[in-house]
Formats: structure tokens, sequence, C-alpha cells
């Protein structure tokens, strides 16, 4: 499965000019960088689908055998599910680790939400810190919160916004260790990066500020290390 942005327009005061194009595949990651953060935090905005495009399209591409045209479908929280965003979706400092990932379960409708609590728990080495507060864990913990959350829908795709920026070198290791676990599960993973070194690791990187005018569009099937995003006029 693939994920696209196709032609898609910017919104927003400080936004670039132009529309954003590029692909991204399941079991691989992503990193939005180059931009302020509002832009940055619209690209995944944009792909949840809560905001709707103005022009072009955001969706999956499931690929058809044998030549068939593949076919098209829009985002939803089963299949693209988005991680805290600070200004829209936090994590809820009140509330415990065990307490967060139950209640995101239970958005799902989960039959079996105690099991499934204990596995991201478990997956997401969280286990230690169950009863905790969000308020009272590091940045690290959180950040494997955050990603708990998102998976909890057993999603195709997730989004998360600037997961590493409060990380420790040693720290944001264990975190690409985890996507990669995560990549081979197939599960894609689109993030947003202030900086660019945080992105460098990701299969493909969608740098805003290398981005030049005009018609054509950047694909990334082959995965390249970096690419500049498109921006058609």
């Amino acid at each position: 499965m693939i994920f696209v942005f196709d032609q898609v327009r910017w919104t927003g005061h400080h936004a670039p000019k132009g529309s954003l194009s590029f692909q991204l595949r399941s079991g691989t990651t992503g990193a939005v960088t180059g931009g302020p953060a509002s832009v940055l935090t619209e690209v995944l905005l944009l792909a949840a689908g809560i905001i709707r495009c103005t022009h072009g399209r955001v969706g999956l591409v499931q690929e058809a055998p044998d030549g068939r045209e593949a076919a098209w479908h829009a985002p939803s929280p089963a299949t693209v599910a988005l991680g805290p965003v600070a200004a829209l979706n936090p994590l809820f400092d009140t509330l415990s680790v065990r307490e967060h990932v139950r209640s995101q379960l239970a958005l799902f409708r989960q039959k079996s939400i105690q099991e499934r609590t204990r596995q991201l728990l478990e997956q997401f080495d969280l286990m230690d810190v169950a009863k905790q507060r969000i308020k009272d864990l590091d940045a690290f913990a959180q950040f494997r919160v955050g990603t708990a959350v998102a998976m909890a829908g057993d999603p195709r795709f997730i989004l998360l916004d600037q997961p590493l920026a409060s990380l420790t070198p040693a720290e944001r290791e264990t975190a690409w260790r985890l996507f990669e676990d995560l990549n081979r599960a197939d599960v894609g993973v689109l993030f947003t990066a202030a900086q660019p070194e945080e992105a460098a690791r990701a299969n493909v990187v969608v740098d805003i500020s290398q981005a030049e005018e005009g018609e054509q569009h950047a694909t990334v099937d082959h995965l390249p290390r970096r690419m500049g995003a498109s921006l058609g006029k």
C-alpha cells in the first residue's frame, strides 16, 4: 500500500506557494522537514484527513495485480492514525499511561481492551510506568506513549509530530529501532522533524526548504535517501 500526496495545495499565512506531491510505501519511514512547525504539522493534518484538501488529493493506493487500475482510498482513523499533536490532541497530563492507552482503544471499540492494552504496553516498553501520570514521565517515555496511542487501532500508517525533538542521541537510536520494528510489521511511519539531522535516517525525506517550483513531482517508489518536495505551480 502506498500513501500518496498528489498536487496538494497548502493553506495558512506561512505556507509555501504551489502544491506538494510525494509517496510513501507501507513498511517504510518518511520524514517531513525544512519548514516552520505549523507547516510541518499541516502535512500531518492533511495526511490524517483532519484538514480537507482544497486542491489535489491525499489517500492510500492499493496496488492491483495484473496491470489493473489501483484502488484509491481516503484516509480514515482505521488506516492512518495521528499521534499526539500539542496544539490539537495532546496527551492528557492527569491520566496514567494505562488509562491513556485504554481510552484510545475504547474509541476504536476494541473487544478485548484489557488484552490489547497489555500488548501495547509491552510492545512499547511501558509496563514499568503504566501507573504513572503522563505529566510525570520523561520525554522518551512520552514518545513511547504517543506511539502506542497512534498504534491503538492497528493502522497501516502512523503520523507523529516532531517525535524525536526532545530525545537524547541514545534515545533517538532506540526510537529508530522502534520505527524499524514497525516497518517490519508493514506499518508506515511519517513524522515531522524541526532539524534535518533528525530525519537523516528516514527511507524518504521530504525537505520543503529545498523544494523548487515546477511541474515535476517527487515520487519515492525506489526509496531514495533524500528528495526535495515537489512544488507545482
